[in-house]
């Protein structure tokens, strides 16, 4: 989005003028905020692009301190969680991905330039220098293609002063955060080192009424960061960063939000067969939720889960005269273990279990520099990434009354299952090889008579490949090995493709201060391959594989910032339409298996072996997104800062391509109506915030003493046949920096003021698949102190 989400890095730097009524205008605009989204550093409201950015004081400002809290900053940014907080789904203008599967995200989140796995998109909140937002296809100038949007996260580097901080949050829920970092220079102007790291710790929000003391939604996490800058000699540069990551909670627990005892959805249908009971038991269940009250839940089983994350980036660069070649190379490994109840209450109609262990390799290569008097910027580049398995990945469904997903790590208490597990373990690699480039040209260092006018043009070139060796349900501790699945062709699929996107603008700088701007992209998102190997009627409709979804979309914008007087004043608007060719789609089978269970399953080959777990990807048609984008700073004193941003979406499947398998039931088949709630999944129509920011008048000497408030909402959210009411959450803070002179701030503050509920995380919610739905709900109101100490340049 074009504008800046809080008001303090929304303004930027005075440029010198000749004539002096602009100087004194200029003078009183406020710090430029400088950005890489285009791969260069540069002053944001200079980038023809839809960005927010937010520094590491406003990270800190604004009270960032986990993932889920970076939509309230961003308008048209929204993300919901699956599992625990650490799988999180994040949607930008209208698009995400499936909360299960192979599916690519529409978004992609870079650490460090290097983007994160599709089991691994929870960012680091600790130590950042920046966060920035980028709308629209992504892909002519860095990483891997993307059709919505890219968030970069970029850790703090070492720097050649001694500097670091101590800071300490407590608050409701037992709730302690301990971070700090340490940056040590070891060779002057040569070599430095920063260390960083955080612990967090809060007791459950929600009630464990299954098992006490196994409170939901706890948060129980460790990480620390080592980063090596070194500089050999004048013009080379390497950051070397590593990281590691492991939590392991309680789990989220989903609970019942909705019953329907007419729906033919499961577990009705279980009318007049041995599961019968499931019916009543599911009535009772939801009475019970209502009396219970939202902050409880209940589970068959322990819900935990593991989460362990290793990351390594080296960034080198050399610049040789106008030229810098830069190398980025990047490693990941992730592993998540959670036991998941997707029913929402004691009975085991859904239980399941997830497992991953992949790691991902990237090697990114870019030639940029400036040629013909700095006329022409230009950037050329080649990405590869290798996604393998370093053990396997499971999602597994077991049928009612069965949930025995014993592991030694976290070993079930249920008795040992009646039938075989639903659902498969999976081998499952992508490989994805690019080049690319773009060129910016600025006519007016050709010719004084075309100031301000630049084009961009960029081009990219993508190969994917995707192959899929499926052993069943098998569990963990006696799995196939990959090198035994793949001497089974039949257990084998594999798909692949190619594709050319680009991007087109044209930018006019009518002055410093204020820029207009237009640019159509082409982008895409790869397609890939479903799990298990399918049999019956989805493998002879080819289902095995999805197509990759395409995109052209149009974007036109304005970044200005001026004076009103004495008044300094940023406003962006950005106005677009996407238009998306072969949507993918998520069918939901969860359950509808229970409910064809008669004509053989989703397949009609009464074979449960082969049937998808929860779900599984096709091509639906085609869509088309549009909508505004805005953003207004203002400064009416210099004490006083004032900020809102804004997201309007309008978005609808325009062509219906699906074709369901030949047993779908009538009031089974999805319509485009239906289509929307799942291709636009969690996507807001409107979305918005608005803060304010006031010092207090006060001697220097005291410190500065900063009231803040913000509020940030949306309209109502549709997951499937979940649908979220509109809502707004107010948060307040209250900093006291640099307190009577010295190098400590205190801080107080409440998130959520008003304890709205809202359902945070949806679950289950599928028309005619189910009689319920389920979900868990928002983080309840938290008070809150931080006291933090830092020394050394910050």
């Amino acid at each position: 989005m074009a504008a800046l989400a809080l008001s303090s890095q929304a303004a930027y730097a005075q440029e010198a003028q000749d004539d002096s009524a602009e100087q004194a205008a200029a003078s009183i605009l406020q710090p430029e905020i400088i950005v890489t989204a285009r791969r260069k550093a540069e002053d944001i409201q200079k980038v023809p692009i839809s960005v927010t950015a937010l520094g590491s004081d406003q990270l800190r400002a604004a009270g960032i301190t986990k993932v889920s809290e970076i939509a309230a900053v961003v308008p048209g940014l929204n993300l919901f969680f699956v599992g625990s907080e650490t799988n999180a789904v994040y949607s930008i203008r209208a698009m995400s991905r499936g909360s299960l599967g192979f599916q690519q995200p529409a978004v992609t989140t870079y650490v460090n330039d290097v983007p994160t796995t599709i089991f691994g998109a929870a960012l680091p909140t600790y130590d950042l220098g920046n966060l920035q937002v980028l709308k629209g296809p992504q892909g002519t100038l860095f990483g891997r293609n993307s059709e919505a949007g890219a968030i970069l996260t970029n850790t703090r580097q070492p720097t050649y002063d001694y500097n670091g901080y101590a800071d300490l949050q407590v608050g409701d829920y037992s709730w302690m955060k301990a971070e700090g970092a340490l940056n040590i220079p070891v060779i002057e102007d040569k070599l430095a080192i920063r260390v960083a790291g955080v612990v967090n710790r809060r007791d459950g929000y929600q009630k464990n009424l299954s098992f006490p003391g196994r409170d939901f939604a706890n948060l129980d996490s460790n990480a620390f960061r080592v980063s090596v800058l070194a500089e050999p000699f004048e013009g080379l540069k390497n950051v070397f960063v590593y990281e590691n990551f492991s939590a392991a909670t309680n789990g989220i627990a989903a609970q019942l939000l909705t019953y329907d005892p007419n729906s033919m959805g499961l577990p009705n249908n279980f009318a007049g067969t041995p599961f019968a009971f499931v019916i009543p038991l599911t009535q009772q269940a939801y009475e019970d939720q209502l009396a219970n009250g939202p902050r409880t839940g209940t589970a068959p089983f322990p819900l935990s889960t593991r989460d362990k994350r290793e990351t390594i980036s080296n960034t080198t660069s050399l610049d040789i005269g106008s030229v810098t070649i830069k190398n980025i190379f990047g490693y990941q490994k992730n592993y998540v273990e959670a036991y998941v109840n997707q029913a929402g209450y004691a009975f085991p109609l859904i239980p399941g279990y997830r497992f991953v262990d992949y790691r991902q390799v990237t090697e990114e290569l870019q030639l940029s520099g400036k040629a013909f008097n700095d006329a022409l910027t230009y950037i050329v580049g080649g990405f590869y990434l290798d996604f393998r398995p370093s053990g396997t990945a499971y999602e597994l469904v077991a049928p009612p009354g069965t949930y025995d997903f014993t592991v030694p790590s976290l070993a079930s208490p249920g008795p040992p299952p009646v039938f075989a597990p639903l659902g498969s373990g999976n081998y499952y690699r992508d490989k994805s090889k690019s080049a690319y480039s773009q060129i910016n040209l600025a006519f007016g260092a050709i010719t004084p008579a075309l100031e301000g006018l630049s084009i961009d043009a960029g081009l990219r070139y993508s190969k994917d490949d995707h192959s899929l060796c499926s052993i069943g349900g098998q569990l963990p501790q006696t799995a196939a090995s990959e090198d035994t699945c793949l001497q089974d062709p039949a257990r084998k699929a594999s798909s692949s493709e190619d594709f050319w996107s680009y991007t087109l603008g044209v930018n006019y700088q009518v002055t410093p201060e204020i820029l207009f701007y237009g640019v159509t992209r082409r982008g895409y998102r790869s397609g890939g391959l479903n799990a298990p190997i399918l049999g019956g009627t989805l493998a002879a409709a080819g289902a095995q594989s999805f197509s990759p979804e395409t995109v052209t979309d149009y974007e036109v914008g304005l970044k200005s910032r001026f004076a009103l007087g004495t008044v300094p004043v940023t406003f962006n608007l950005a106005l677009f339409q996407a238009d998306y060719k072969d949507l993918q789609y998520a069918v939901n089978t969860n359950g509808i298996n229970q409910v064809l269970a008669a004509t053989g399953g989703v397949d009609g080959d009464f074979n449960p072996g082969n049937n998808p777990t929860a779900l599984y990807f096709a091509n639906v048609g085609d869509g088309r997104v549009k909508g505004l984008e805005a953003a207004l700073s203002v400064r009416p004193v210099p004490s006083l800062q004032l900020s809102g941003g804004m997201s309007v979406l309008d978005f609808a499947v325009n062509k219906n391509t699906f074709v369901p398998p030949v047993n779908f039931p009538a009031f089974l088949t999805p319509g485009i109506k239906s289509f929307e709630a799942t291709v636009f999944y969690g996507a807001p129509k409107f979305s918005y915030n608005a803060s304010v920011a006031y010092t207090l008048p006060l001697p220097s000497e005291v410190g500065d003493v900063v009231m803040r408030a913000k509020v940030n909402g949306s309209g109502k959210i549709n997951y499937d046949a979940i649908t979220v009411p509109a809502r707004a959450v107010l948060d307040l803070r209250l900093d006291w920096n640099s307190v009577l002179g010295s190098d400590v701030d205190l801080s107080a503050f409440v998130t959520n003021v008003t304890d709205k509920l809202y359902v945070a995380a949806p679950n289950l919610g599928s028309p005619g698949a189910f009689a319920f739905t389920s979900g868990t709900y928002n983080e309840p109101r938290i008070f809150g102190f931080e006291a933090r100490w830092h020394f050394g340049p910050q």
